[in-house]
């Protein structure tokens, strides 16, 4: 019997949630100014720091929850993160959000709020066995080994955590109905190494 190690993995967690917006927070969000992102037509906040409002904390407190537990539990590490930046898009019927990734930033968490159509895309710049030698292969069945792109289909509740230099966007909204989502970046805080091997750093 073979063992299959996905050795070099990424750390990317999708986690389905019962987590919804009240009527006050999603009335909030959506009476944020926003500006339109190009020929996208996607509609992000002009605010780059919503979840410090008071009036979004207990959203703030969720995705802070979400990622501890990503930090314990998929990178398995004791330091300690800090959320940086957040914000909120609005997609209206037929938009999309253009391939970007976060910079400053060391991982990102997307909360589908409400969302009916659309996936996220994310893209690497080779598949695992394309990064010494740069072969175009034969694919039988797609998989994380041999793929360069990965396709995640999304729910109301969903919640998804991921390296912010990774390139990602959304495919089109297709349904007469937002898609609302909030963002945020987290990046590590406190002492990093140690004086002994002289890697000792403190952000």
């Amino acid at each position: 019997m073979s063992s299959i190690f996905k050795l070099h993995a990424l750390p990317v967690c999708h986690t389905p949630s019962e987590f919804k917006l009240t009527n006050n927070e999603r009335d909030k969000i959506l009476s944020l100014e926003y500006v339109k992102d190009g020929y996208e037509g996607v509609n992000i906040s002009n605010n780059s720091f919503i979840l410090e409002d008071i009036e979004l904390s207990r959203i703030k407190t969720f995705l802070n929850e979400s990622f501890l537990w990503f930090k314990d539990n998929v990178l398995e590490i004791k330091n300690d993160f800090r959320l940086t930046q957040s914000w909120a898009t609005v997609n209206k019927m037929f938009s999309y959000h253009h391939k970007h990734n976060h910079p400053n930033s060391m991982f990102s968490i997307v909360y589908y709020a409400e969302i009916e159509s659309g996936d996220l895309m994310l893209d690497f710049p080779y598949s695992r066995i394309q990064e010494r030698f740069n072969f175009s292969y034969d694919v039988k069945n797609w998989n994380e080994f041999n793929s360069n792109s990965w396709k995640f289909k999304l729910s109301t509740g969903d919640v998804l955590i991921f390296p912010s230099w990774l390139d990602h966007y959304s495919t089109p909204n297709q349904v007469d109905s937002d898609r609302i989502i909030i963002g945020a970046n987290y990046f590590i805080t406190g002492n990093v190494g140690d004086t002994e091997n002289v890697d000792f750093i403190q952000i």
